[in-house]
């Protein structure tokens, strides 16, 4: 838009210029052609041209400006404020100064633009504030962009960058639950319920006779040689009192907006449910996959170090390659011999395989329960259909909670 403005200028200053040389050309007598007056508007023409151009390089290198904001941080759905201040130390005029004032969001795009027209008098410095809202979680950078010049004539402008803009984090927004139940068998008991399950890592238990199916590893191969056929191992498993959520960070959105907010729903979410069960008295953990590709399991956290926790997270994700890893924390924490009896799984994605993960949960004596995050927008039969997996959860009476918003939480009934 821009470059054809300007090509748009110069074709037009051009013509002009042809005509007002023509005209010196075929107006007048031969003894006028041959004066300075008969040349007086191409070169005043030319002058101009040349003087607004002068005028604007100076300006550009003499003009300065400078940007504070009074926050580094703020929660989701907030407002930063900023301040900028342009001082012009020349004895010339600015005649239009545009500030251009940007968020770039956690994919790298432009997520929210505007800009601001203003004039300088001679020696005049001016400062103005501004607001930028703040829809989701990460880390900006956010302010003044850039400044666009304009001479006086209107016809060149230069651009002068900032490259000082302000980095702020946008953490979560903490929601309340409700209506949500863990399974505390375990506190009922006098110790530690351990319930037998086939593993390769926990406390032996007893023996019986080989079925299809039973992991060839468990077969104990003395007692088979005894017995004459095969005999397979039988372990305990431990489970006590606490909650593990899994955050899962791939979900089928559409556009950088729609990630953007199930990104949003997925870490509020899991937080929100983390906080209530700590609150109930269970020790909780999160756990992720962490940008790096590295295991992250989160026990405590403050206000203070939720900047820190949120910048190792992966953004969201709606390639296929990408729904391993929540599927692969969760398949290891089913694999414990002596983990957390509930497993909350945070997810946006609700295929075939992650619910039969869930329902393997159950299998391996844990208490699932399933946050199913529903894309934005996704409504009536769509979000029927999106959620069609789920009804085997209800074939077994696994419990789970339907979102859009981690606002929603607070509405869930018992």
């Amino acid at each position: 838009m821009k470059a054809s403005s300007n090509i748009v200028k110069a074709v037009v200053c051009a013509a002009i210029f042809a005509v007002l040389v023509a005209l010196a050309f075929l107006v007048g007598d031969s003894d006028y052609h041959a004066t300075v007056v008969g040349w007086a508007p191409p070169i005043a023409m030319l002058a101009a041209l040349a003087l607004a151009f002068g005028y604007l390089q100076f300006v550009k290198r003499n003009l300065s400006f400078s940007e504070d904001t009074f926050a580094q941080s703020c929660q989701r759905g907030n407002d930063v404020q900023f301040s900028v201040r342009f001082s012009n130390p020349t004895p010339l005029f600015v005649f239009k100064l545009d500030a251009h004032l940007v968020i770039a969001d956690a994919f790298g795009n432009t997520a929210n633009t505007t800009s601001t027209t203003l004039t300088l008098a001679p020696y005049e410095s001016q400062s103005f504030g501004f607001a930028m809202h703040f829809d989701h979680i990460g880390t900006y950078e956010a302010g003044l962009e850039r400044v666009v010049i304009s001479d006086f004539l209107g016809l060149f402008t230069v651009t002068v960058p900032n490259a000082k803009r302000s980095s702020i984090n946008v953490t979560p927004r903490l929601h309340p639950v409700g209506g949500i139940r863990f399974s505390d068998d375990a506190l009922m008991q006098a110790s530690r319920a351990a319930k037998s399950v086939l593993a390769d890592s926990m406390d032996y238990a007893y023996s019986r006779e080989y079925v299809a199916g039973d992991p060839l590893k468990t077969i104990h191969w003395k007692l088979s040689a005894r017995a004459d056929h095969y005999m397979t191992r039988l372990y305990e498993q431990y489970t006590n009192p606490s909650v593990c959520v899994v955050l899962d960070f791939y979900g089928p959105g559409e556009g950088p907006e729609q990630l953007m907010t199930m990104f949003d729903t997925v870490v509020e979410s899991g937080l929100a449910i983390a906080d209530y069960a700590r609150s109930c008295g269970f020790e909780t953990e999160m756990r992720f996959c962490a940008r790096s590709g590295e295991r992250r399991v989160v026990r405590r956290w403050s206000p203070s170090e939720l900047p820190e926790i949120v910048a190792d997270m992966p953004v969201m994700s709606a390639s296929d390659e990408d729904k391993a890893p929540a599927r692969d924390v969760l398949t290891e924490q089913m694999g414990q011999g002596r983990g957390q009896n509930n497993l909350v799984v945070c997810t946006a994605d609700l295929d075939a395989d992650m619910v039969s993960l869930v329902l393997a949960a159950r299998a391996h004596q844990r208490a699932p329960l399933l946050i199913a995050i529903v894309p934005t927008g996704v409504v009536g039969r769509e979000r029927d259909a999106y959620c069609k997996p789920l009804a085997r959860l209800d074939a077994v009476d696994v419990p789970y909670v339907v979102i859009a918003h981690a606002e929603e939480l607070g509405e869930v009934r018992p």
